[in-house]
């Protein structure tokens, strides 16, 4: 059994498979030649991925991993000097990095919210008070649902229902 399921998960058969004919025919015929016999594929997975988000392939992004497209997206938005940005104690390393560079950069704030110290998960009540507390300035709300170090979960329900509540 294999339980590292996160950035280093066991690829399955079919990927092994795809990757390997994929790079050999690569090999054979050539970067542009092996991207234009696949587009019709690619195209597939992104029409695929469209039709479970409810929305059109034009707006679906593939990145190479999640800590890419995280930063694409972070530092996209249109953060100002004093903004806040919220997170766990448990918050992933590159993910903390990105705010503290943009701390740096623009001027960001970082709240880091505690974990229950029973649970390990993170305090909600202290996440609905803390946004109360910083109104405006509370920009956007970071928390890993999974975190890496420590098999907690964090209630994505709950934190989205505060946000919805204080409308981050």
């Amino acid at each position: 059994i294999h339980f590292n399921n996160a950035g280093a998960a066991l690829m399955p058969q079919q990927v092994v498979d795809t990757v390997t004919e994929y790079t050999q025919f690569e090999a054979y015929k050539g970067g542009y030649e092996a991207a234009d016999a696949a587009e019709d594929r690619i195209d597939g997975v992104y029409r695929s991925i469209a039709g479970m988000m409810s929305c059109s392939p034009d707006e679906i992004a593939s990145v190479e991993n999640a800590t890419r497209g995280w930063d694409y997206i972070f530092y996209s938005l249109p953060f100002s000097a004093g903004d806040v940005v919220i997170t766990s104690e448990t918050e992933y390393g590159s993910n903390v990095t990105s705010f503290l560079q943009m701390k740096r950069s623009r001027g960001v704030l970082v709240e880091v919210i505690p974990n229950d110290p029973s649970t390990g998960v993170l305090d909600v009540n202290s996440l609905s008070n803390a946004i109360a507390m910083l109104g405006n300035q509370a920009k956007l709300v970071a928390i890993s649902h999974i975190p890496t170090n420590n098999g907690v979960v964090h209630s994505a329900e709950k934190i989205g229902s505060i946000c919805r509540e204080y409308d981050i």
